[in-house]
């Protein structure tokens, strides 16, 4: 099969890179493949295949370059043999190993191509195991919302096949998803309908992962005495089981619900028994979890050097990893940490890459959305004209048929007539389930949008109140007016985001409402009353994208915050005018004030960040930039690269 060959060639260069850095390992190992080779030697045909997938999944932890080896070489045989079975569980088991190289994405296509061929081989349940996994793949990758889709895909297929066990090992996975989105009630529904599945089902090792899973949801819920009870009794079975593995991972869980509930010394003690004595256990992943545990009991202690001694070979681990929550989750403790050391030029370079790491996440989140909603639209869209055109020609053929038919006789002509108005009216009702179906899917897609832009404005107000906590700390005034500052510019794109899930249009931002908002905001943030300064405005009702909105307000923004900043060292009696208005093709911007003004020398060496960040937004918006001393300061600008969102 040629998409077989491609991922072969891929399966090579793996064995090829883990060859050196495992040599010791396998030479270790050298009596197990010795074994392997006697038991070979005396296999054929198919048997030989299976054999080839056993001692893969035997080497899949101890030496991942044998277990490669062995599972290219059963896949190999396998579609020589034309063995259907054996190409799907020598795919499975090479898309576990690159799953534990990193390579996800090459395991979700293999896992994919095992898929089908579980089908072909009427091995139905293992064709779930396959969804499984890839749910388990995305979810490890930090997609929790792509990880639930193959989790429902796999649900719904148990359940129409009435495979109860693997119905229970999917609820327990659903659970974890929805205890990552926090929400730890729904969690703990879903796992309590899972134990009850397994303790039907008599299924042990089922029983102990999900009750580990109830006492993290409870340790969220903060009840303390449920939560660890569950954690203890699933480390009591998982012993009991001889399972050392799951018992240690089941420690790394109490350790984090001993965290979350301010057990800080009991954590301690378990995530340093970890680290001594179970860590060969741990994948990649959970190491850097369990140095995240034990960085939040140094950081509760403060017990600095030890703390950030930790961070870093955790950080080192996901650092150019695909898991952005972690990932977040560490650079959070890496600003504290600085910021309690008073090491503020780090904490600052810290809180920028933190700042931009969030921004990908919800680019990266709203793009996802949007693509699945397009794609579901254009799905229904479809669906609705193949069946809109199968009814017409139905209904030709019907009136052809019946037409021949009236000619014959008058009595099939009254029985013709009236069957066709009972098909007209089915016909009719048809289509309005159509319509309403379109309806629905419309409905959703601007409940997905609103979804999207709330989700960016609440982000971007956890952005400000970050910076308004750092500001807090700060002891010289200029760093606090930077943050300040700062904090201004988050809030003028939050408001953008909040007309844009408030209002009727989800595409375009009314710049009336918005720069109102805006001003009021600024008013507000600077504790000055109408009985100071008064700011008037006269806004054009456009309704601008968003794209053409945000350089604006941020402009705006600028302006106005330096006309409050300077412009009347009294306080009383200020005037501060905005106008914005569109002009032959182009938006003409207008900030004035009746302040104490500015020379010309100021004017020709402005050179501060806010007036860069004016002139570089400008340029986007194609615009000029000018500045006149009338009584104060008078700032034109005239933007022509902009777009109008028709209402």
């Amino acid at each position: 099969m040629e998409m077989g060959m491609s991922y072969k060639s891929k399966y090579r260069i793996a064995v090829q890179r883990w060859m050196l850095p495992c040599l010791i390992l396998l030479l270790l190992a050298g009596v197990g493949k010795t074994q392997s080779d006697d038991r070979l030697s005396t296999a054929t045909g198919t048997d030989r295949v299976d054999l080839f997938y056993q001692i893969a999944k035997e080497h899949i932890y101890d030496s991942l370059p044998l277990s490669l080896e062995y599972a290219t070489l059963g896949l190999e045989l396998a579609e020589k043999l034309d063995y259907t079975q054996g190409r799907a569980d020598c795919l499975t088991m090479l898309a576990i190993a690159n799953e534990l190289e990193g390579e996800l994405a090459i395991g979700i296509k293999l896992y994919e191509e095992a898929y089908v061929l579980y089908h072909q081989a009427g091995a139905v349940e293992y064709a779930v195991g396959c969804i499984i996994n890839m749910g388990i793949s995305n979810y490890l990758a930090g997609d929790y919302g792509q990880a639930l889709q193959y989790y429902n895909r796999a649900l719904e297929e148990a359940k129409m096949r009435g495979l109860e066990a693997t119905e229970s090992k999917i609820l327990n996975n659903i659970g974890a998803i929805q205890r990552h989105l926090k929400d730890y009630e729904m969690a703990v529904k879903t796992y309590e309908n899972s134990l009850q599945l397994k303790k039907q089902l008599g299924d042990s090792l089922g029983y102990a992962l999900t009750l580990e899973n109830l006492g993290l949801a409870y340790s969220y819920l903060e009840m303390p005495a449920k939560s660890i009870d569950y954690i203890e009794q699933a480390i009591y079975r998982f012993q009991e089981a001889n399972r050392s593995r799951e018992a240690a991972q089941a420690k790394l869980s109490l350790a984090t619900a001993y965290n979350s509930l301010g057990l800080v010394e009991d954590a301690q003690t378990v995530l340093t028994t970890i680290i001594r004595q179970h860590f060969d256990d741990y994948t990649p992943l959970m190491r850097s979890q369990t140095y995240l545990e034990l960085a939040r009991v140094y950081q509760s202690e403060k017990e600095y050097e030890l703390w950030e001694q930790t961070l870093d070979p955790g950080y080192r681990i996901i650092q150019d990893s695909e898991n952005q929550d972690l990932k977040l989750d560490y650079l959070k403790q890496y600003i504290d940490l600085f910021h309690e050391t008073q090491r503020y030029d780090l904490a600052f370079s810290f809180q920028e890459e933190y700042i931009t790491t969030l921004q990908v996440l919800n680019q990266w989140d709203r793009m996802k959305l949007e693509k699945e909603m397009k794609a579901k639209f254009e799905l229904a869209d479809k669906e609705a004209q193949l069946e809109n055109q199968e009814m017409v020609l139905r209904q030709r053929q019907r009136e052809r048929n019946w037409y021949l038919a009236l000619s014959l006789i008058a009595l099939l002509l009254l029985i013709g007539a009236v069957r066709y108005l009972q098909l007209k009216n089915q016909s009719n009702r048809q289509l309005q389930d159509q319509k309403k179906v379109i309806e629905t899917s419309l409905r959703e897609k601007e409940m997905l949008l609103r979804e999207v832009h709330h989700r960016v404005k609440n982000n971007l107000q956890v952005v400000s109140s970050l910076l308004s906590l750092q500001a807090r700390s700060l002891r010289g005034a200029e760093a606090v007016e930077a943050l300040e500052d700062g904090k201004n510019r988050v809030r003028s794109m939050a408001l953008i985001h909040q007309n844009l899930y408030q209002e009727e249009h989800l595409s375009g931002v009314d710049t009336s409402s918005y720069m109102d908002r805006l001003c009021e905001s600024l008013m507000r943030t600077y504790s000055i009353d109408d009985s100071e300064v008064t700011l008037r405005t006269e806004i054009d009702p456009i309704l601008l994208d968003i794209d053409s909105v945000i350089p604006l307000g941020l402009i705006i923004n600028e302006l106005i915050t330096n006309a409050l900043k300077y412009a009347f060292p009294e306080k009383s009696g200020g005037e501060i005018f905005v106008k914005l208005s569109q002009e032959e093709g182009a938006l003409n911007l207008m900030v004035k004030d009746n302040g104490v003004g500015m020379t010309v020398p100021q004017i020709d060496s402005l050179n501060s960040l806010g007036f860069k960040l004016i002139k570089a937004f400008s340029a986007k918006l194609k615009g000029s930039l000018s500045i006149y001393n009338r009584e104060g300061t008078e700032v034109h600008c005239r933007f022509s690269n902009y777009k109008v969102v028709p209402a």
